[in-house]
């Protein structure tokens, strides 16, 4: 990032050997380079803090349901219940749920789910996530001041118990 910085500055003071359009070009691929920089150092953030190494998706060869408490679902019918209670997910609820539950035990980052949801979803829009996490638990019946389900990792993510650890 500093010599990207170095390199505007160097550039600007020579300006006037270069014909403006020229530098307006030089600034423009540089000021790009700092952004892809910036957006890789954002994602080896998210990736680092993500409990027990980077987020990978588990082969979809008949798992077996996941079950925790009165929740339960049934991916390879593609099913959800509380109580026995059918659950009614949109695809993209659907698909946080199972991210989560898939990866149960681990804190998933903002952009963690954002990548594997959305597939990338608004660069740094954590109340995407947090808004369709609210609706999730709304339909699954989890009070937000004390979640069995959906656990909230302030200022990181959200996590969802191994069925085993409850």
């Amino acid at each position: 990032m500093t010599s990207i910085i170095g390199s505007t500055a160097t550039l600007l003071d020579h300006s006037r050997e270069l014909n403006p359009a020229e530098v307006r070009r030089y600034c423009s691929i540089i000021a790009e380079q700092a952004h892809r920089m910036d957006q890789l150092i954002s994602d080896l953030l998210d990736a680092r803090s993500t409990e027990a190494g980077p987020l990978v998706d588990v082969p979809e060869a008949e798992p077996p349901p996941y079950v925790l408490g009165d929740l339960e679902i049934h991916y390879a019918e593609r099913r959800v219940s509380v109580a026995g209670q059918p659950v009614q997910l949109t695809a993209t609820e659907y698909e946080l749920l199972r991210v989560l539950s898939r990866h149960a035990g681990r804190v998933l980052t903002y952009g963690a789910l954002r990548r594997h949801v959305w597939a990338g979803g608004p660069n740094g829009d954590s109340v995407l996530v947090r808004t369709y996490v609210k609706k999730l638990r709304r339909k699954l019946r989890d009070d937000p001041k004390r979640p069995c389900y959906i656990v909230n990792e302030r200022g990181v993510g959200y996590r969802m118990a191994r069925p085993d650890d409850a």
